[in-house]
């Protein structure tokens, strides 16, 4: 997958369209008549800046997702997954002090993507470690997203909460 570079929430419309194109493209087939389960494992990479709630500072990451997707198709043919996505060891930038950020994210989500349109809500807490007490701080998003029967991805940001810790 190509890097993105996205700004503020426009990564949350970015990482949702990367999670359902890779559940879309990783789904399994198996014949009709059978159930199957199936896991697929991917990595992608993701870039973005952020502004810090905390100290007003911008802050560059660029991070690696790896997905791990467990699927499971019905002797109907419906498919249903439940798709995990997490990135360790990601660094962000502060763009003015240069100070270093640990970047953890983890986040999941049920769907089916069966039919179209196809959709989904997403859960990501995704948690910035700074070189201060005062620099550490916490979004909680959730995204619902679409992708049409004309295969465009839509986004959606139901809810975005920032806090200092």
């Amino acid at each position: 997958m190509d890097v993105a570079q996205v700004t503020g929430p426009a990564v949350l419309r970015a990482l949702s369209v990367v999670v359902a194109l890779a559940s879309m493209l990783l789904l399994p087939s198996a014949a009709v008549g059978q159930a199957t389960t199936s896991t697929t494992t991917s990595t992608g990479l993701v870039g973005f800046i952020i502004t810090s709630p905390c100290s007003g500072e911008q802050i560059s990451v660029l991070e690696e997702f790896r997905f791990v997707m467990h699927s499971t198709q019905t002797p109907s043919g419906d498919t249903t997954t439940f798709s995990q996505v997490t990135s360790a060891g990601a660094t962000g930038t502060g763009l003015t002090s240069g100070d270093t950020y640990q970047v953890v994210n983890v986040f999941a989500f049920r769907d089916d993507p069966s039919g179209t349109p196809y959709a989904a809500t997403l859960t990501l807490t995704q948690q910035f470690i700074g070189p201060g007490p005062d620099d550490n701080f916490v979004s909680f998003i959730t995204i619902h997203f679409t992708i049409d029967a004309n295969g465009e991805g839509h986004a959606d940001v139901q809810r975005v909460d920032t806090e200092c810790r």
